[in-house]
């Protein structure tokens, strides 16, 4: 019977170097699947792999799907019930991943220098360690190059019509510890660097009770809404509306997804993209609910592409501003500019099979920004003038706007 063995792993991982190890020495007929190479030689999708293993299974191929496959959803495509299916969860420590991935020139994934940092600790986060539940006959976890060595040689020593014991093999009492571990070390300076790009005078704010930090307290409801039923709007499995603590606008409310592990918009891979219509739902229900009771508002829907607060949130916002919490430059430029991603525009992304991790490269150019109207575009020298601008402009909204603003 064919085999599927999906490796799981961070980029740096040693996903590439697996496949290339067991290639080498196997005479049972292997099709390696990598998303960074399917398209000819070039970065491809998701869907092509699925066909091109499809394709090899039928032709009685075993195949090993090369992509990192951190999260349950991004790898549940690929447990085809027509073969036996394997996982090697590459679980090594993130800061190998992260400085292997830093070092590394002509990787065909192109994830190297400064920028695989980052990629690689926000992955970190959303790892989600396969279980035999999913579908999986055999797991192997792989901790160290030792480990890597033994299973490269065992999976690579296998005949065609040899097969290995089911079960999990190598995993301790917490699967994740090291991953855990690097978290609990970082997840506090992770937080930090958010505030600091965002440079939001919310940092005053404190959460009451506990000693958390301000940024958790969106977690917090968003786990555990039962808990906070007197700011609590409306909360299903999977999402949570809130009232914004310090809304910017005469209405502005925030629709929080129940995802544990998912921080801001950028951390949303395409699997999530249903995930990302019922918050849109949720949020044009409220903004239609307000119109209803307010003809002369209008909304906007979207993410901040670096959130100041903890959990994906979408933010539904009227176009009034009228607040007297938008209080400087970044608050206003954070709405009126690309800063501010718009609900449709994140969802297309996916639907193209893009990210929307290009959202945050010029977050602080956008929030350093001159003040401008979002209706007719004049640039006003300070807040004041703004306010006092806004409440008077009758300009039409941009054209860019059409299919994005939600009004009566």
């Amino acid at each position: 019977k064919p085999m599927v063995l999906i490796l799981i792993g961070l980029p740096g991982s040693g996903k590439s170097t697996f496949c290339d190890g067991v290639l080498r020495i196997s005479s049972r007929p292997w099709v390696r699947i990598c998303q960074d190479t399917i398209n000819k030689g070039k970065s491809g999708t998701k869907k092509q792999c699925l066909s091109a293993a499809a394709t090899a299974l039928n032709e009685g191929k075993s195949v090993i799907i090369d992509r990192c496959n951190v999260e349950r959803l991004q790898r549940s495509e690929f447990l085809t019930p027509s073969a036996e299916k394997h996982a090697v969860f590459l679980d090594l420590p993130v800061e190998l991943c992260v400085s292997r991935s830093v070092a590394r020139s002509g990787h065909e994934g192109r994830l190297q220098g400064g920028r695989a940092a980052a990629v690689v600790n926000r992955m970190a986060r959303n790892v989600e360690p396969p279980r035999l539940s999913e579908g999986f006959c055999r797991i192997t976890v792989c901790r160290n190059a030792k480990d890597v060595e033994g299973s490269v040689e065992m999976y690579g020593l296998l005949g065609a019509k040899d097969s290995l014991p089911g079960g999990v093999f190598g995993q301790e009492k917490k699967i994740q510890l090291g991953i855990a571990r690097f978290l609990g070390k970082t997840t506090e300076a992770d937080r930090k660097a958010k505030r600091k790009a965002c440079e939001d005078s919310n940092s005053e704010k404190k959460v009451k009770g506990g000693g958390r930090s301000w940024n958790s307290a969106l977690h917090d409801i968003a786990m555990e809404p039962e808990e906070h039923r007197d700011v609590v709007l409306e909360y299903s499995d999977d999402y949570v509306v809130v009232n914004d603590a310090y809304p910017k606008a005469r209405r502005h409310v925030l629709v929080v997804a129940r995802v544990e592990g998912l921080d801001s918009i950028g951390d949303v891979g395409r699997e999530r993209l249903p995930l990302l219509r019922e918050l849109h739902a949720v949020g044009l229900k409220w903004a239609k609910k307000y119109i209803e009771e307010d003809g002369s508002l209008s909304f906007r829907l979207g993410y901040h592409s670096t959130p100041s607060m903890r959990q994906l949130h979408l933010h539904v916002i009227s176009q009034d501003f009228d607040s007297p919490h938008l209080k400087n430059r970044k608050h206003w430029n954070s709405f009126s500019t690309p800063f501010f991603v718009d609900s449709v525009d994140a969802m297309s992304r996916l639907e193209e099979e893009e990210d929307n991790n290009g959202s945050t490269k010029d977050a602080k150019e956008f929030l350093d920004r001159e003040l401008r109207c979002h209706r007719c575009g004049i640039v006003l020298p300070n807040l004041p003038n703004l306010k006092s601008h806004l409440g008077s402009c009758e300009a039409p909204f941009p054209v860019e706007a059409n299919g994005r603003l939600v009004s009566a």
